[in-house]
């Protein structure tokens, strides 16, 4: 039989095997007549059917009986015993929240209970009070009881008083709270040239030229200091970002090479700058058909050509056409911005944008049109004699 509190509303599931019923309720309380009741019923699909009592259907200590109907369906039964008790609170563990403050204390637990064994490794004792016995693998000097250790870390003693040797089996590390703030050895806590070379690790030597390398250089900039000279030095590290001729003469380096910018700056100046398949001169010699000339490719036509006066570069629009006798193709393809007061042009020859275009050679020449008011101005045309040689591929 079924154990519930008394008063309580948790809810239950009944099983009809069919779903989309209207199921109704009706309930003896501790042996008594059955009366028709309202619990919240609710299709969970599936043919269950989830029962929520309210308090009043469980306030009577005894046995409960439930009697569920639906039409066509027979009737379902359920026998739960009403207590006093909270079923649920009486099998949960103890929580150290429901224990009192100061119930474990040192008589509640016997010598020797709580052994290494039984403290996981994640236990952090956060003090001690009292005597804490041997430390194992370390050996104190006799006179090592002089020194008074507070609750805080702080050691309230003379470090001259120490006398003897502290042998450590593993790393030790002792903080004197009582010389500095932080409770570390400061400069002050050791005599002039105490710390040679010889006393230090290697592993010492390495993490001092670690920490100066890695200093930060801002705070070392005070005039006349290495810092400051490093630091000042830092715009020369890059000889190519110095600025020609600058100082230097006219036999140096420096100005050689700036003499030679000038003396070439104008080479492009109004010329045609491309990229293959295009020659240098701007000239296409030879095409192969059926082929994808495109940029995704690193082959798409192109060409720099110089700014258009009077038209917008927004309404620039370029077209590459060829020709053979009476057959003739033409491709549009894209204006772009270019360094300085140049456009870019870029021609992309898909493998069926040949048409009836066949072997041998074919004239060709590049347009930009004014999409605004329907000009055209022919900035690329081979010359007489320098057409395109279209070849046929094999495969």
């Amino acid at each position: 039989m079924l154990t519930v509190q008394q008063s309580t509303t948790k809810a239950f599931n009944v099983y009809f095997g069919v779903s989309g019923l209207t199921v109704t309720a009706t309930l003896s309380k501790n042996g008594g007549a059955f009366n028709s009741v309202s619990p919240t019923i609710t299709d969970r699909s599936n043919g269950y059917y989830s029962i929520a009592p309210i308090a009043a259907h469980r306030d009577t200590i005894g046995e409960n009986a439930w009697l569920f109907s639906a039409s066509g369906q027979p009737s379902l039964p359920r026998v739960e015993q009403v207590i006093a008790a909270n079923i649920d609170a009486a099998i949960q563990p103890v929580n150290v929240t429901q224990m009192a403050a100061n119930v474990i204390t040192s008589t509640a637990i016997a010598d020797n209970a709580i052994t290494d064994a039984k403290v996981a490794s994640d236990v952090t004792i956060a003090s001690v009070t009292g005597s804490v016995g041997s430390i194992a693998g370390v050996t104190f000097p006799s006179n090592f009881s002089a020194l008074v250790i507070t609750a805080g870390g702080i050691v309230n003693a003379n470090v001259a008083a120490i006398s003897g040797d502290i042998v450590f089996a593993d790393t030790f590390e002792l903080f004197v709270s009582n010389l500095t703030v932080d409770g570390k050895l400061s400069s002050t806590s050791f005599a002039d040239n105490s710390i040679t070379g010889a006393a230090l690790a290697s592993s010492a030597e390495a993490a001092i030229a670690d920490a100066v390398w890695d200093e930060v250089l801002a705070g070392h900039l005070t005039a006349g200091t290495t810092g400051a000279a490093l630091n000042a030095s830092g715009g020369a590290g890059d000889p190519w970002s110095t600025t020609l001729p600058g100082a230097y003469t006219a036999s140096q380096a420096g100005s050689l090479l700036a003499d030679i910018f000038d003396k070439t700056a104008i080479i492009t100046t109004g010329n045609v700058t491309v990229t293959a398949p295009v020659s240098e001169a701007g000239v296409i010699t030879e095409l192969i058909l059926g082929d994808d000339y495109l940029a995704a490719n690193g082959r798409a036509l192109t060409w720099n050509i110089p700014e258009i006066t009077g038209m917008s570069l927004a309404n620039a629009t370029a077209v590459f056409g060829m020709r053979q006798k009476d057959v003739n193709v033409t491709i549009t393809g894209t204006v772009g911005d270019g360094a300085g007061a140049t456009w870019d042009v870029t021609i992309e020859i898909a493998n069926d944008d040949w048409g009836a275009l066949a072997e041998g050679l074919a004239s060709y020449s590049l347009e930009i049109k004014d999409s605004s008011n329907s000009r055209e101005i022919t900035r690329v045309i081979n010359e007489l004699g320098s057409e395109v040689l279209l070849r046929r591929k094999s495969t």
